[in-house]
């Protein structure tokens, strides 16, 4: 064989890898993904809260107020990181994100700390306070599984450089909005209830299922 005939060889396997090829999805602004997002959570969580309804105090207390902004900003900032860990590039905008995320846990660690100096309800621990807490983790988790849902697609569909932050905070940050709702319409404000019910729980759900979801999905064999 010579080499007149090795080349063109070549040049024949490179075009064929050529036509196989898929095209390149275009990936839109993160802007307006983030935008569509939030915007989506926060209808779905406010349309739950409205049917619902509000709990009935007559002035939220410290604690209350700071658990819902603790949620709000864990929210955003949770959201912003994880798209900002779903495309080669974004490294920045997940550091803004995470920033947001360590406010939150400020907010939330300032509202425990209130609650505890002031008189939080604490107990009993029965089993209509398990029943009452599981109920609350699954409607926040449930609220959130819509807008979850729709940030995985995107994660799945773009190119995550770290796919336990992208998946697992992306899933926990759209939760933490169905969270919020909960939250605002529950009135069982026994403390380890809320803590447990309301935040640790379904974040630590969708964390855990985006997560796993996500790293299953790059590692399985294309």
């Amino acid at each position: 064989m010579n080499d007149h005939s090795e080349h063109q060889e070549t040049r024949d396997y490179a075009a064929a890898l050529a036509r196989r090829l898929e095209p390149v999805r275009r990936i839109p602004p993160l802007r307006w993904i983030a935008a569509a997002l939030g915007l989506l959570a926060l209808f779905v969580a406010g349309l739950a809260t409205a049917l619902l309804g509000l709990r009935g105090d007559a002035m939220p207390d410290l604690p209350f107020v700071g658990v819902v902004a603790g949620l709000l900003v864990f929210g955003v900032g949770g959201l912003v990181s994880a798209l900002g860990a779903s495309i080669p590039g974004g490294e920045a905008l997940s550091r803004v994100g995470l920033a947001g995320v360590a406010l939150a846990a400020v907010l939330w660690s300032a509202a425990l700390l209130a609650a505890l100096v002031g008189d939080a309800r604490i107990g009993p621990f029965d089993s209509a306070w398990l029943g009452a807490t599981f109920s609350c983790l699954g409607m926040a988790t449930g609220i959130g599984f819509i807008p979850a849902v729709a940030l995985l697609a995107f994660v799945l569909g773009a190119f995550p450089y770290r796919p336990a932050l992208a998946g697992g905070l992306g899933a926990a940050a759209m939760v933490a909005f169905g969270s919020g709702a909960v939250h605002l319409t529950c009135a069982n404000n026994e403390l380890f209830h809320a803590s447990i019910g309301h935040v640790i729980g379904p974040l630590a759900t969708g964390a855990l299922v985006g997560a796993f979801l996500v790293i299953a999905r790059q590692r399985r064999p294309s």
